[in-house]
């Protein structure tokens, strides 16, 4: 009887794996094809986003905008870390007369960041996250006669300050999306009370995801090598918005 079920269980066992084997594709092309898709599709570890920023924030109110860049790296989908440069030049609308001189006030303001979110949600068309970014540069506060336009008083000083806030990205396609901030700015230096830079800010940017956007394409010419793709237009749709 042991002998019996013995040789049953072996024949029963055979069956199995000699099923499991014919679910295996038999084509070298095919299994090359797989291989070769599990290299591209594969996250990793790191990979580069680039960012082009517009800020909208306040001085002394009146509302300014400052533009930016940023290049840097997502690592494992969960932490941003990056630097990026600020550009502020605008003239202040408020006029005041001083000795009878009626007087202007134009502000530049320059300073590069580093730049660091911490990503807590990630689904395919939608991210939010905690960004936190310490900056550092210099200003240009400029006083002039507004009717013969002679400089009257100028004060270039170094500034520091940290933008703290939450954020969120919207992905109509996997590698670009529209990325939405909104914050409170506070001056670290200087303290001096006729320069206050401290004030809420909201910015809308154009995120770009580099690794994404090669992945894709590698995709692509991959299903073209081993003949998989009747037609590039659809099957490229298919790539960039799935």
């Amino acid at each position: 009887m042991l002998d019996t079920l013995k040789i049953a269980i072996q024949k029963e066992d055979t069956k199995t794996k000699q099923s499991a084997i014919k679910t295996l594709p038999t084509d070298t092309a095919q299994l090359h094809f797989l291989r070769d898709s599990i290299k591209i599709i594969t996250p990793k570890l790191v990979s580069v986003q680039a960012l082009l920023d517009s800020r909208a924030s306040s001085f002394e109110g009146t509302e300014v905008n400052i533009y930016g860049y940023y290049v840097g790296v997502l690592i494992k989908a969960k932490l941003n870390l990056g630097l990026a440069y600020y550009r502020l030049s605008t003239v202040l609308p408020a006029k005041t007369t001083i000795n009878g001189v009626n007087t202007g006030t134009s502000l530049v303001v320059n300073c590069g960041s580093i730049n660091s979110e911490l990503i807590y949600f990630d689904r395919r068309f939608v991210s939010l996250g905690f960004p936190l970014e310490f900056a550092a540069g210099q200003y240009n506060l400029t006083s002039t006669n507004t009717d013969n336009n002679k400089l009257l008083t100028q004060q270039i000083r170094f500034l520091a300050f940290a933008n703290f806030g939450l954020s969120g990205t919207f992905k109509p396609f996997k590698f670009i999306g529209l990325k939405i901030m909104a914050g409170y700015r506070k001056s670290i230096y200087p303290a001096e009370k006729n320069f206050e830079f401290n004030g809420l800010y909201s910015s809308v940017g154009l995120s770009v995801d580099f690794a994404d956007f090669v992945g894709n394409i590698k995709m692509l010419k991959l299903m073209k090598r081993y003949n998989k793709v009747k037609n590039t237009l659809s099957t490229g749709v298919d790539l960039f918005t799935d």
